[in-house]
């Protein structure tokens, strides 16, 4: 042995502490090193073999124990030597092993002793630290057999990952990179993460973390070792850990579908994480979601079952379940949902009675989701027998302890039932089949439920008659089966009742006295022209014939009649809730701002004829108030439906059914309000919500009629001669002249009139269209100047109609020639409520597409005025109105009509407005409130700058705006570089931001929706750059073609259509084509464009979806093909070629196109000398061939104009006849 190993074999005995201990080692190793390469050294082998056998000494000297913990890192740093010496000789391994296991060990038990304190480095070089490469020793260990060996491994890790943060100033060690090298593992995942807990304070720097614990989870957890639930565990773990929840179940899912899809789970297990789960709903439905793309529905049904018995479902997992659930039973077999069904009935009966409710509203709602999908979806409808549905709803009857057949799911089921025969074509059989089908369910269902009240008329269709036709095909025992199989079935009468009626309401009235002849005939050829107290049928038929022929009797034929009625028989024989009027609420009365009718006063006097008239009084005042009710909730009921309110789609078409059909009796109409009183009454803010949506008044005729001034008549008329031919009509002399023109319901109309002789007398109206016309003047006066004045005027209507112009020119001896246009649009929408509705309704319902309750509903819309209330304050962040954001560049938002708008809204609150509104002008006059409603402006502008930000830079860049922009504009950079303060409030928002809305001001929400349209509309703006249209040649060369193209296409609807939406672009896209100087100059010229409004856009977006025609025009110069739209025949005569596109295999529409193309030259000056161009000039011509392609609506507009071409050549023309034939 040398005595320079000696001398480190004397560093054993030193009882210096870590640095001085760790100073002390090195400075004998080198010293070592250097006495080995001044002296070959012959012991070096046995030198080796005396460091490690002191080394091995002292690790298990009980004498050096308690120093070891302050001087253990130095053995890492003696085993990295020894291991290099050893390299260096070749010598064997079986010492370092014994001397490696030895350190390790008596790491874990310094570590175990301290408590996770030690061991820990005293060094801070990186180079001896990497030298060291304590991480390699972690590969030694691949088996954690007991404590002892967790111990050790801890020992390591926090080492490791001290020497990982020394080397590299970051932690670049990851706990799972260390557990993927463990492959066996003999305690238990709750074990590690115990005494991890208990040595937490040594990895607060490296804290375990969520994929390490998965990982662990994976290799050493066995769910079904133990009855406590893993999710019971791993949530215990989690709070031990200090871990997110939410992450962790999020990256868990794959393991948790894997031990799913291996059964590893105990059922009790999956509720109980479903119960953990139910605070945070993003993680239940994910979960849920997961396990059930893993299990079969009876599994998933099982843990419903499961969940219900316990009580564990809240409201949050009742929402999760009914999705999940829903999207699962949807497309199984009937059968199986049939035993699904009635186990759901079997544990019923041993629930216990405050887990009832819950259970039976899913189990429900399931079923209706079932029988909604499958009973309306061919692909599966055609499988329900009638047995079936027998089943179906008597298990459905009694489950929900109920013979009412008015439940949704029961009125699936009966539907059904009349679209069994959908494939058979006669009419007889079908109503037999039917009646059959009725005899064979429970009569006691029949005859406690109104058919009235739960057959739709729209479920007859297909089984009413036309008469006479399909009547006299009827044959005598035809008749005779279907008289004898209705068994008198309440029911059956019913349905053939309706059957009647609307068979007879198809009839034309010009053929009654024809049809009444041939049914008499009929009857007497079937045998039942003799009246029989049995003969039901006979006799609704003949009863319903009689009221359908004579139609309502007039008052004065009514007398005749009454004497002969027994009045107070009739109506004591009555149910007389019938005459009661609806029971309404004092919100309702207040919206519909008419006096509420009182029931009708039925004490008959002797006088029959006046009681007769008081009775239709008061039928008619109750008509009165259900039509202005219907005005003022059809639009709420539509919008209701819309957002998935259970029962609104049916009351919907029951409003229809009102507006449409004349014969629906009073009791029906009663009815249908009284359900949609029921729909609206948990609405608390229903009058803010009518007057934001403009239902409260059915008419509104905001401007009478005012003349313009003498200079705009004659470019309205030459407006309407250029873009509106057919506007306008003649009014002969000596003649009263009557024009109708159409309107939509719940529209604005703009209309105006002008003439181009004459004065004129007037009177415009509008007429409603309802069972009860009803008129409102516009305008009426005498010797009107229209041949100098433009006469113009506005009105709102709810209700469809038609605006009537009446011109009066019975005492003029000339004709006169009225021109006249009428603009109409849709009621105006709130976008800001609209995008806070689908805000506030993703946060609370995400994506649901369910049916919502109303209850629910209603605290939602409760939820947005308060929202938009908290709006108008400022007192809203932006990071709540981040959704906002989107709305704000997608819709075309005016933010000061919006605002004034919500102002005049709130004002409902607090009743300071009355229930007929007039114009939010007059409404909101003060200078208070206009004051803050400028405020609001301010605020809401500048988001919508914000908003619109990046559009803006994209347009800019896109279209290279700015000359020399890296240099000119360091705005666009500033802009760029803008992130707003998402903690900010709206409230300070103006002042944050004072810049941004400095520099927009100008823009009009007009302004960026143009600029949205033009940046998505590239190809109209690169069109107009490259023929150089602003020019004074090319605004020359636009004026020429755009003359003759007007005249051209008098008779092409389609190219006259984007003439005028090329005219009206290029007058939009100037700033977009003109460089300027910087961000401002462009915003000026943006501004000074005037006139934009949403029509405009759609005219840019139809010149870009017509490009390529539009390029063929302004080509025209060069090609003169578009001089006369004969020569474009004539190309396609030469070089036309008709391709045709089948696609019907494809399941597309087959269509066929003409591509044809055309010659052209151009020349080319080639000058040989400058100076001498008049005598060396060249002209080299070369010639380009320009394709086009005809589409079907292309060829369809050449056919008309060339077939009136044809008619008008002259007979010289002989070779255009030719080609055009």
């Amino acid at each position: 042995m040398s005595e320079s190993a000696s001398y480190i074999g004397n560093v054993f005995d030193d009882n210096s502490e870590e640095q001085l201990f760790f100073d002390t080692v090195i400075s004998r190793f080198e010293n070592y090193d250097i006495s080995n390469r001044a002296h070959q050294n012959k012991y070096f082998s046995t030198d080796i073999d005396y460091i490690i056998e002191c080394a091995i000494t002292s690790l298990t000297s009980s004498e050096h124990l308690e120093r070891l913990s302050k001087q253990i890192d130095a053995f890492f740093y003696i085993y990295r030597r020894v291991v290099e010496y050893n390299a260096y000789n070749k010598k064997s391994d079986s010492q370092l092993k014994e001397f490696q296991e030895k350190l390790l060990q008596e790491s874990g038990n310094v570590f175990k002793s301290t408590k996770g304190l030690k061991p820990c480095l005293s060094i801070t070089n990186k180079a001896l630290i990497e030298r060291m490469n304590i991480q390699q020793h972690l590969g030694a260990i691949t088996e954690i057999k007991d404590i002892e060996k967790l111990s050790t491994f801890f020992a390591l890790c926090n080492l490791s990952f001290q020497s990982s943060l020394l080397v590299y100033g970051d932690i670049r060690l990851q706990w799972i990179d260390i557990l993927s090298k463990i492959r066996q593992w003999n305690i238990s995942l709750v074990i590690f993460i115990s005494h991890y807990v208990e040595y937490k304070l040594a990895f607060e720097r490296f804290p375990f973390d969520i994929p390490a614990l998965i990982h662990l989870i994976r290799v050493i957890h066995q769910p079904n070792s133990t009855d406590v639930s893993p999710f019971a565990i791993f949530h215990s773990i989690l709070n031990d850990l200090n871990l997110d929840h939410k992450v962790f179940f999020n990256l868990f899912l794959t393991t948790f579908g894997d031990g799913v899809k291996n059964k590893l789970y105990k059922e009790s297990h999956i509720c109980q994480l479903l119960r953990l789960l139910t605070e945070r709903e993003d993680l239940l439905s994910m979960s849920l979601s997961t396990y059930a793309s893993h299990v079969s529905i009876n599994d998933l049904w099982y843990i419903f079952l499961y969940l219900s018995t316990a009580g564990e479902i809240n409201q949050t997992m009742e929402k999760q379940l009914v999705l999940i659930l829903n999207q699962r039973i949807e497309k199984i077999p009937v059968a199986t949902f049939k035993t699904n069904y009635k186990l759901a009935d079997a544990w019923l009966k041993t629930m216990k009675d405050e887990n009832r409710p819950t259970f039976i509203r899913i189990v429900d709602t399931v079923l209706y989701t079932f029988l909604n999908k499958q009973l309306n979806d061919d692909q599966y409808s055609w499988k329900f027998t009638l047995h079936d549905l027998q089943d179906l709803l008597s298990m459905t009857l009694r489950f929900l302890s109920t013979i009412d057949l008015q439940q949704q799911s029961c009125l699936l089921i009966i539907q059904h039932l009349f679209k069994l025969d959908k494939n058979v074509t006669t009419k007889f059989i079908r109503i037999k089949n039917l009646f059959n089908r009725l005899n064979d369910f429970d009569q006691n269902l029949w005859e406690r439920n109104d058919p009235a009240c739960i057959i739709r008329d729209e479920w007859l269709n297909d089984y009413s008659f036309y008469i006479p036709q399909d009547w006299l095909m009827l044959t005598k025992n035809d008749y005779q089966t279907l008289s004898s199989i209705h068994q008198n079935n309440r029911w059956s009468i019913h349905i053939w009742s309706r059957l009647v009626i609307l068979s007879l309401s198809k009839l034309e009235t010009n053929k009654w006295n024809e049809t009444i002849s041939q049914l008499n005939a009929w009857m007497i050829n079937v045998k039942h022209d003799i009246f029989e107290a049995n003969d039901t049928l006979t006799i609704i038929f003949v009863k319903s014939a009689r009221t359908t022929y004579h139609g309502m009797l007039s008052m004065s034929n009514v007398i005749y009649f009454l004497p002969f009625c027994d009045l107070k028989n009739m109506l004591t024989l009555s149910d007389l809730q019938r005459y009661k009027f609806p029971v309404t609420t004092a919100q309702i009365h207040a919206i519909v701002s008419i006096d509420k009718p009182n029931d009708i006063d039925i004490s008959v006097t002797d006088r029959k004829e006046e009681f007769f008239r008081r009775f239709i009084q008061q039928v008619n005042a109750w008509l009165e108030w259900f039509d202005k009710f219907i005005d003022v909730f059809q639009h709420i009921t539509e919008w209701l439906k819309t957002r998935k309110l259970q029962s609104a789609e049916q009351l919907l078409n029951d409003i229809h059914t009102i507006k449409k059909d004349s014969m629906v009796s009073v009791i029906k109409i009663k009815t249908i309000i009284q359900d949609i009183v029921e729909l609206l009454k948990p609405f608390k803010n229903l009058h803010r919500l009518c007057d934001l949506f403009n239902c409260m008044n059915s008419f509104e005729n905001i401007d009478s009629g005012t003349l313009s001034n003498e200079e705009q008549r004659k470019s309205y008329i030459e407006e309407l001669k250029r873009f509106h031919t057919n506007n306008t009509f003649t009014v002969n002399a000596k003649t009263k002249h009557e024009y109708c023109h159409p309107i939509g319901a719940r529209r604005v109309v703009r209309w105006s009139l002008a003439c181009e002789k004459l004065e004129c007398n007037i009177n415009i109206e509008y007429r409603i269209n309802t069972p009860r016309i009803n008129s409102y003047t516009l305008f009426s006066k005498e010797k009107i100047p229209l041949d100098k004045n433009v006469l113009r005027g506005q009105f709102k209507t709810q209700r469809n109609g038609d605006l009537i112009i009446t011109i009066n020119n019975q005492n003029g001896g000339a004709p006169w020639t009225i021109w006249y246009q009428c603009k109409t649009a849709p009621f105006s929408t709130c976008h800001l409520f609209d995008g806070i509705f689908f805000m506030l309704r993703q946060q609370y319902f995400e994506q649901s597409n369910e049916n919502i309750q109303a209850t629910d509903l209603s605290d939602l819309i409760d939820k947005v005025f308060s929202f938009i209330d908290r709006l108008l304050n400022g007192d809203i962040t932006l990071q709540e109105m981040d959704y906002l954001k989107t709305v704000f560049h997608d819709k075309n938002i005016d933010v000061k009509e919006e605002v004034k708008t919500l102002f005049a809204n709130r004002l409902i609150i607090d009743n300071k407005r009355e229930t007929t509104r007039t114009t939010t002008a007059e409404i909101i006059s003060q200078g208070q409130n206009n004051q803050k409603i400028e405020q609001v402006c301010e605020w809401l502008r500048t988001y919508q700058y914000y908003s619109y930000l990046n559009i803006i830079i994209d347009c800019v860049q896109k279209f290279d705006i700015i000359l020399n922009s890296d240099k000119n504009d360091e705005s666009i950079d500033n802009l760029q570089e803008m992130n707003i303060n998402e903690n900010c409030s709206l409230k300070k928002i103006s002042e944050t931001y004072k810049d941004l809305y400095e520099r927009f001001q100008k823009l009009t929400n007009h302004h960026l929706q143009l600029i949205k349209a033009i940046s998505e509309c590239s190809h109209v703006v690169q069109m107009i750059k490259k023929f150089d249209l602003y020019s004074t040649q090319g605004l020359r060369r636009f004026l020429e073609l755009r003359d003759n193209l007007t005249t051209q296409f008098q008779l092409q609807e389609r190219n006259n259509m984007i003439l005028n939406s090329l005219i009206i672009s290029y007058a939009l896209c100037e700033p977009f084509v003109h460089q300027v100087e910087n961000l401002e100059e462009f915003i000026d010229n943006l501004a000074k464009l005037s006139n934009i409004d949403e029509t405009s856009l759609e005219h840019i977006k139809a010149v870009n979806d017509n490009i390529q025609t539009v390029n063929m025009w302004l080509s025209a110069e060069a090609t003169t093909i578009l001089d006369n739209a004969l020569i474009t025949m004539e190309y396609l005569y030469k070089t036309g070629t008709v391709q045709i596109r089948l696609r019907n295999l494809m399941n597309e529409q087959s269509y066929f196109e003409i591509a044809y193309s055309i010659d052209t030259l151009t020349t080319e000056f080639s000058r040989s000398n400058e100076f001498d161009c008049d005598e060396k000039d060249k002209n080299i011509q070369k010639q380009e061939t320009i394709k086009f392609t005809l589409s079907m609506a292309d060829i369809a507009d050449h056919k008309r104009q060339l077939t009136f071409c044809n008619v008008d050549l002259k007979q010289y023309m002989i070779d255009k006849k030719i080609l055009l034939e």
